[in-house]
């Protein structure tokens, strides 16, 4: 038993050399019962693999007996704050482009203001006018149903006060 704390205690002590969190000898065989703090969440029974594990918001790393410590990245994304006024104003590519019939366009308006949205075509021309009035600060989403226009390139543009933005999307049937 002796020799394997030792040979425990030399792979924590690697570890800690290169950076990494070490695991106290005292958390071995205690019994089941869960040592804790704000970085790690040891569980271990006398005889089992012992488990512990460290999260936060860039990595997950676990170590046990029979496992040896890894580092495991999992961020899929950053999401803001779902109570986040913009800052800017701000006109989104829409999603999906290519589309066939319908799409999404999402917007920003950081005060409150007159806000229009209208869809042109390739020669300019004004084909439906999506958006046209008073907007209060706000994050604002907004779906285009293109059923009635024929396949081919179009553009998209939001006016509001002296912003101006045009994106380009493409319907394809």
């Amino acid at each position: 038993m002796k020799f394997v704390f030792f040979i425990i205690s030399l792979i924590l002590m690697s570890r800690n050399i290169f950076g990494q969190y070490q695991i106290a000898v005292n958390s071995f065989g205690n019994g089941g019962s869960t040592i804790s703090n704000a970085s790690f969440n040891i569980s271990s029974t006398v005889g089992q693999t012992i488990i512990g594990s460290s999260v936060n918001n860039s990595f997950d790393m676990e170590a046990g007996f029979w496992d040896p410590v890894f580092v495991v990245t999992h961020i899929v994304g950053v999401k803001e704050p779902i109570n986040s006024m913009p800052k800017k104003y701000e006109l989104e590519q829409n999603y999906p482009n290519p589309f066939n019939p319908t799409t999404t366009i999402n917007y920003s308006v950081p005060k409150s203001s007159t806000v229009t949205i209208k869809i042109y075509d390739i020669l300019g021309k004004e084909v439906e006018t999506l958006v046209n009035e008073q907007k209060t600060a706000g994050n604002y989403k907004i779906e285009f149903n293109a059923d009635k226009l024929a396949s081919g390139i179009y553009f998209y543009q939001m006016r509001a006060g002296n912003f101006i933005s045009t994106k380009k999307l493409v319907l394809l049937k």
